[in-house]
């Protein structure tokens, strides 16, 4: 039986996209509170390593942008405000990285 499964573009960077610096999933989870804190709160930028782990990984991608849509009124932001937020930080790298 052949599959039928288009790849998207975004399928396609997310197979293609370096992952270094490697981050683990485990140590992905560590850190996912404070990062999207730190972003959806003050706009800020992500680690790299943080950074580069959510381009590539789709589990925790969708964990970090479910965290952004739980805190977002926390900052007075609608939900997709701070999906944008998160979204933006995702695909900028931070300077001096």
């Amino acid at each position: 039986m052949a599959d039928e499964t288009q790849l998207t573009p975004e399928v396609i960077e997310r197979l293609t996209t370096l992952s270094d610096p490697w981050l683990s999933c485990d140590e992905c989870f560590e850190q996912l509170d404070v990062q999207v804190d730190e972003v959806v709160g003050e706009a800020g930028s992500l680690d790299e390593p943080f950074r580069v782990h959510l381009l590539s990984c789709g589990v925790c991608h969708d964990e970090a942008r479910s965290l952004a849509e739980l805190i977002a009124s926390d900052y007075d932001l609608s939900e997709a405000q701070a999906i944008e937020r998160l979204d933006h930080a995702i695909s900028h790298i931070a300077p001096g990285a």
